[in-house]
C-alpha cells in the first residue's frame, strides 16, 4: 500500500502542475490575443516547410533562383529582407510579399520565375499576379528591380545594371 502511495504522489503532482500550466496559458491567450499569434506562427511554419533550398547561411528559400540571389547578397554583404509583407490594393487591403527588400537602398527585388512556365494556365495566372504586383509598386511609388530566369546567368552585372535603372544611381562598391 505504501508503495502505491509513493508512486501516486509524483504522478498527481505532475498532473496538477500540467493542468495549472495549461490553464495559465489559456488565460494569457485570451488576454493577449495569443491565439491569433499562434495561427500566424503556424502559417509561417507551413510556408517555411515549402521552402526547399538552403542558402550559404542556412536561410530556407523557395527556389534555386532565390538561393542564387541570396548567396550573391551574402557574398557582397548586401542586407536584405526575404518576403516582407506589404499591403496593396485600392485600400491597402490585400497582402503582397515581394521576394526581397533591400532596406539600405529602399528598393524591392522581384524574381519572376514562372513567366516562362510550360503550363499555359499556370503561366497566365502568374503573369496576371505579376502585373497586379507591378501596378501596386507604381501606385505606391516604390522602386523595384525585376529579375527573370535569364538574368541569373550573370546575376551580379545584371543586378547592378537594374539597380541603377531603378534607383538612378550606381550600386556602391
Amino acid at each position: 500500500m505504501l508503495d502505491w502511495v509513493l508512486v501516486s504522489i509524483p504522478i498527481i503532482l505532475i498532473f496538477l502542475t500540467a493542468t495549472l500550466y495549461f490553464l495559465r496559458k489559456r488565460e494569457e491567450k485570451q488576454s493577449t490575443g495569443e491565439g491569433e499569434k499562434r495561427s500566424r506562427r503556424a502559417e509561417r511554419r507551413a510556408r517555411a516547410s515549402r521552402h526547399t533550398f538552403l542558402t550559404l547561411r542556412g536561410v530556407a528559400v523557395r527556389s534555386r533562383a532565390e538561393k542564387t540571389i541570396v548567396d550573391y547578397f551574402t557574398d557582397n554583404d548586401i542586407v536584405y529582407e526575404y518576403e516582407p509583407v506589404l499591403m496593396g490594393g485600392t485600400n491597402h487591403e490585400r497582402e503582397m510579399r515581394p521576394d526581397f527588400y533591400l532596406p539600405e537602398y529602399d528598393v524591392y527585388l522581384e524574381y519572376w520565375g514562372m513567366v516562362s512556365h510550360p503550363d499555359g494556365s499556370k503561366r497566365d495566372e502568374y503573369v496576371e499576379k505579376m502585373r497586379w504586383k507591378m501596378a501596386q509598386y507604381r501606385e505606391m511609388n516604390l522602386r523595384v528591380i525585376s529579375i527573370e530566369h535569364a538574368d541569373l546567368r550573370n546575376f551580379g552585372d545584371v543586378f547592378r545594371g537594374k539597380f541603377e535603372e531603378a534607383t538612378g544611381s550606381k550600386f556602391p562598391d
